[in-house]
């Protein structure tokens, strides 16, 4: 009886058939940051502000995305997360909701420790009349660009398209230290902050950008991302518009600082999350990348941390 020849050996998958890697990401931020400041200036000749930015996201940053998911390998709606998510994943995520009280304190710490230049102070006085909600119309077309586009569009290509080709090249822990630091950097112009008085914008940027990352990968699903993202919208303009009835001083209300029995609790609340939502990741059967069936040595970056 002949014996059975010995099976082929199969091949670790290549690295290089993830898309994109860290060069690729870069580029495609910086594509897309220029695709849609171009596309703001073309609308915002003809458009309000609020409009303009709606529009100039949906066609500038969104034709990037989606010429850049075309080069996404399958399996396409696990490896992108389009899909639901697990119910038991939702309390995790809502308690990262607080982070907005977090982010608030740090600007006011910031604020007595480096005091805001008169540019910016002037700069930011400009948005605040730009972007002021004084009619029913105003109010729609603010909740639908910031809470329903702006997510929408964000999620889709930083936590769609860019978290699993980086997670799967550079590991998660890298990956989502990336995509964060690529969000920021994206989401900095529209401060307009210059030298120190950048420290908050890309300090938040940074914070929001992980904290989504975190959400994409303990959920396994882009609509994770985008139901907190525009949910973290709706805080701020709720706590821009109701601030007389529902005042927290140093938050919406003239403070120096937010009391520590806010911040405290908010701090609390954002730990559990993230704890929960690694621990949601580190078992979770579908995850960037998606697991090989085929056995191969263990990707000593594949956890969180190094």
């Amino acid at each position: 009886m002949p014996e059975p020849e010995n099976p082929k050996p199969i091949a670790a998958p290549d690295n290089a058939a993830f898309f994109p890697g860290p060069f690729a990401a870069v580029w495609l931020s910086i594509l897309a940051l220029f695709s849609t400041s171009l596309m703001f200036t073309l609308f915002g000749e003809e458009l309000d502000f609020i409009s303009a930015i709606g529009l100039a996201q949906t066609f500038g940053l969104g034709g990037i995305a989606l010429l850049a998911a075309r080069r996404v390998p399958p399996p396409h709606v696990e490896r992108m997360g389009l899909r639901g998510f697990p119910m038991d994943r939702l309390p995790p995520l809502l308690c990262l909701l607080p982070v907005v009280i977090l982010i608030k304190e740090l600007d006011n710490y910031v604020g007595v420790l480096l005091p805001a230049s008169p540019a910016v102070l002037e700069l930011q006085a400009e948005l605040a009349e730009l972007t002021r909600i004084d009619s029913t119309y105003a109010a729609a077309q603010t909740v639908i660009v910031a809470v329903g586009i702006s997510p929408l569009v964000e999620g889709f290509f930083f936590f769609g398209v860019l978290l699993q080709g980086l997670v799967a090249r550079m590991g998660r822990t890298r990956g989502v230290f990336l995509t964060a630091i690529l969000y920021s950097v994206v989401h900095f112009p529209a401060s307009g902050a210059p030298g120190s008085d950048a420290l908050v914008p890309l300090a938040s940027g940074l914070t929001v950008g992980a904290l989504l990352a975190f959400a994409r990968l303990g959920s396994g699903s882009l609509l994770a991302v985008v139901g907190l993202s525009g949910a973290i919208a709706a805080v701020y303009l709720a706590a821009a518009e109701f601030n007389s009835g529902l005042a927290i001083p140093g938050f919406n209300a003239p403070g120096e600082h937010i009391s520590a029995l806010v911040v405290v609790p908010s701090a609390i609340a954002v730990f559990y999350g993230v704890r929960v939502l690694l621990r949601f990741a580190a078992q979770s059967d579908i995850a960037p990348p998606v697991p090989d069936p085929t056995p191969r040595e263990e990707d000593e970056n594949g956890g969180f941390f190094f």
